[in-house]
């Protein structure tokens, strides 16, 4: 696997760790759980406590966390779609993509 990350020519860290303890704020783009490794603590506050520690390593905004940062950066209008072709965002988005402008934008 390591081979086929040099090819692809990915900047990538692996870290073996007790993913129980291990936490690195804000420290990764991506986690990956391979080959059903999770789960599978005896304790389920074991299984809450990883989680967590997978969400405050990453650097993900959901859509309203970035909407309401872009509006605290002066933006007054943020939109946000679920696909490059203007469809609602929720759910089943298959992306997040935020339009946003320094002045509001008049209601079609």
């Amino acid at each position: 696997m390591v081979e086929w990350f040099a090819n692809a020519r990915l900047a990538i860290e692996l870290v073996q760790a007790d993913m129980r303890g291990f936490v690195r704020p804000e420290g990764f783009d991506l986690a990956l759980s391979l080959f059903t490794s999770f789960g599978y603590f005896d304790d389920a506050e074991d299984d809450l406590r990883v989680l967590r520690n997978v969400h405050r390593s990453l650097r993900v905004y959901s859509g309203r966390e970035l909407r309401d940062l872009l509006v605290r950066a002066g933006f007054s209008s943020v939109d946000l779609y679920g696909g490059l072709d203007g469809r609602r965002y929720g759910l089943e988005a298959e992306r997040l993509v935020v339009v946003a402008s320094k002045q509001r934008r008049d209601a079609d």
